[in-house]
């Protein structure tokens, strides 16, 4: 039992060095690449939405959020005191990159699976999401 416990910190340390290896001389690092993904709304999405969706505190948000401003994949449409982040077309360009390697990633990791495993797999996720959601809900960070 002790031993799968395991899994999701190496699980992290894969995707981590997976995504730190494709985005190689873009400026990005893979652990930037969830707010990509979590910004690829057209309605735009506040700091507080996207702290509670990644799940980092506000300090690590506002840097990431800092350098993708800085960088020109992320703009402001600010209603006045609150952020309305939106991908700019670089934005959506690296978001595309990303979830392309990402895919690839998955390709990676499932290839030996046979189709039942697979299902398993994803029956069991659905679970884990469910409790996931569970203990969370009501929870601020």
């Amino acid at each position: 039992m002790f031993h799968e416990m395991r899994t999701p910190t190496m699980m992290r340390k894969f995707f981590l060095a997976f995504m730190n290896d494709k985005m190689k001389g873009t400026g990005v690092s893979g652990a930037i690449s969830p707010f990509f993904i979590e910004l690829s709304g057209d309605t735009g999405t506040t700091h507080k939405e996207l702290t509670e969706r990644i799940g980092l505190n506000k300090s690590l948000t506002s840097r990431n959020i800092k350098f993708m401003m800085d960088e020109g994949y992320v703009e402001n449409r600010s209603d006045g005191k609150e952020y309305s982040l939106f991908l700019t077309e670089s934005g959506v360009e690296m978001r595309d990159d990303i979830c392309r390697h990402l895919m690839d990633a998955h390709r990676y990791l499932f290839r030996d699976c046979t189709e039942e495993e697979m299902e398993i797999l994803k029956s069991v996720g659905k679970k884990i999401d469910i409790k996931v959601d569970e203990y969370l809900s009501g929870r601020s960070l």
